[in-house]
Formats: C-alpha cells, structure tokens, sequence
C-alpha cells in the first residue's frame, strides 16, 4: 500500500515535471512569437511611414503639376492699383498733419539720409523753401519712400539676405533650364513655403522697415509733432501710434500684391516695377506723375511716386536666350524738371 502511494506520488511529480517543462517550452514559444509581432510591426510602421512619404511625395507632384494661374493679368493691375492709391492716401494725410521747422541744417546730414533720399531732396530740405512748398516735398519723399519699401519687399525671397540671395540664384538657374510653366510653378511653391511660411512675422518685419524709413525722413525735414529736436524713439512710437493702422493696411495690400505676382501666376514672371532714381525718363515705359511732357530732353528721374508690373519674357534671337519686357502698368515718376518747376513758382 506504502509502495504505491509512493509510485503515484513519483508519477505525480513526473507529470508535474513535464508540465513545467512544457510551460517553460511555451513561454520560449510566447517570447519568440512576441518578439516577432514587434518586428514585423516595427516593419509596419516604417512601412506605413514609407507610403505616408510616398503618398505626399504624390499629393506635391501632383500639386505641382497642375498648377495653374489663379489671377489674371487684369488683376494684378487691379492690386498694384489699390496699392498706389492708397499709398497716395496715407502720404498726403501724414504730410498735411504735420509741421516742420523752417530749414534743415546741411552740416547735419547723415550718410544714410542721403542715400535714400537722394542729394537733390537733401538739398532741397536744406534750402529756405516756404511752408507749403516743404510739406509738398515732405508728401513726395513720403509717397516715394513708401512705394520703394513695397518695391523691395516684394522683389526679395526671403526677409533673411543670405536665403534671399540662394533663392534667387537657384530660381535663376531653373529659369535657365526648364519651361516658364516648371519654373512659375517652382516659384510658386517656394515663395508660399519661404517668404510667407511665417506671415505674422513677415507683416512685423516689413512694418517695421517701413517706419523706419519714415522716420528717417521726417527726422531730417525737422518734423515738429513731438517736440523740435524728436528723438529717434519718440518719432517711431508717435508713428506707430497714430499712422500704424494705415501703415500696415498699405503692407496689407502689398503682401497681397506679392503673393498674386509669386504665387497667382505661373505661365509668366510677372514682376514689380520701379524707376531707379537718375534714370532716363522714358515715355514708352514710365510716365510722369503729372502727365505732361518732360521740360527737358533729356529728362531724368527724381522718384518713383507709383508702382508698375512688367512681365518678363524669355525669347530667342539669332540663336541666343534674351529677355523682353512687356509693360502691364507703367510706373508713375516724379521727374527733376517737375521739381525744378514747382520750386521756380515759389
């Protein structure tokens, strides 16, 4: 009886044996069969990952091949019109509100308030020119300094110079080598991505060089809206706060113009247009901003007072790629001669 109860207990710890070894072999089993779901989700995932890529690799391609012009060129005219226009507005409402002291003192000129106002205005700020006369002045330089923001800001990339730069190396080589409808759909994507990925930033960068460069102006012409002498804060805070809404409504309406030129257009390189100050003045190109002839021959340029667009084309000649302008808007200028006669009147 002892013996086989001893027999059963043996055989009893026998089977327990094999169950924990079958447990054990089960469990070996479990990890491999785990370790396998990993891999193969592991390959899943970086499947999944793969064809995400591949999918928006698709959506852009697809994007960029169908691109198509969103604008017309009868629209953009539209825009830049809206744009001078208000640009006018906001110069003559600044000039007409303001006060200057009698003269400026030519000593006191710095370098960088004849490079962007030219020797000419210098000269004439410093000469003893009526009141009424001074805030004309005042009017076209703010008119010119206004419209000349817009014109750089709009032909840049990038608000940063170096990217800026690689942009418009990069652009110009694509330009070389492929159709304009590859290289307008190209420039298309790139400006949207680039220039505007950050609008808020954009708007705050371009705002600011535009109260800048008012500043700089009315600084030198002795603006007197906050005291004789104001300093370089207190004109820019003053502007700010009293002509900030109608600042930024003019970047309003150049980044709209901007982004209609960069990104509307694809078939042609439609461009912004501004008549550097000293240019010839042509009459089949530019017009004079008070529609009359030149009174010399030649004439030349003081200041671009109202933006252009020009579209640029790429033609061949006599076997060679050249460039031909084709004029939308023509750009509006004031001309030394219109100057010299509104001061003779004096």
């Amino acid at each position: 009886m002892q013996n086989e109860g001893v027999k059963e207990l043996s055989l009893t710890e026998r089977r327990i044996a094999l169950l924990e070894q079958e447990i054990v072999a089960r469990n070996k089993e479990l990890v491999q069969v785990r370790e396998d779901l990993k891999r193969e989700q592991t390959v899943h995932r970086d499947e999944r990952r793969l064809l995400d890529i591949r999918t928006q690799e698709l959506q852009d391609a697809h994007t960029y091949l169908t691109i198509n012009d969103t604008l017309s060129g009868n629209e953009l005219v539209a825009k830049v019109e809206s744009l001078n226009a208000e640009i006018y507005q906001v110069s003559a409402y600044m000039a007409d509100s303001m006060s200057f002291r009698e003269r400026v003192d030519p000593d006191s000129t710095p370098v960088e308030v004849v490079r962007w106002l030219g020797s000419y205005i210098v000269h004439l700020l410093c000469s003893p020119i009526n009141d009424e006369t001074r805030i004309q002045v005042v009017q076209i330089v703010t008119q010119a300094s206004l419209v000349q923001c817009c014109a750089d800001f709009i032909s840049m990339w990038h608000i940063e110079r170096h990217t800026d730069m690689n942009l418009s190396r990069l652009y110009a080589k694509i330009q070389a080598t492929n159709t304009q409808v590859v290289a307008g759909r190209w420039r298309a994507m790139t400006r949207s991505g680039s220039k505007y990925e950050t609008l808020s930033n954009v708007k705050k960068e371009w705002t600011n060089t535009i109260i800048r460069k008012l500043a700089i102006v009315l600084i030198f012409a002795r603006w007197t809206g906050v005291g004789t002498d104001p300093t370089w804060d207190a004109c820019t805070t003053f502007l700010v706060g009293k002509y900030g809404a109608r600042i930024e409504e003019v970047v309003r309406l150049a980044i709209d113009l901007d982004r209609g030129m960069g990104e509307g257009i694809v078939s042609e390189d439609i461009m912004i247009f501004s008549v550097g100050r000293g240019s010839t003045f042509v009459p089949d190109t530019m017009q004079s901003c008070d529609g009359e002839s030149p009174v010399r021959d030649p004439d030349h340029v003081l200041c671009t007072c109202e933006l252009g667009l020009k579209i640029s084309q790429s033609v061949e000649k006599d076997g060679h790629s050249a460039e031909r302008l084709a004029i939308l808007e023509k750009p509006k200028v004031v001309l030394y001669s219109t100057m010299s006669e509104m001061i003779s009147r004096i």
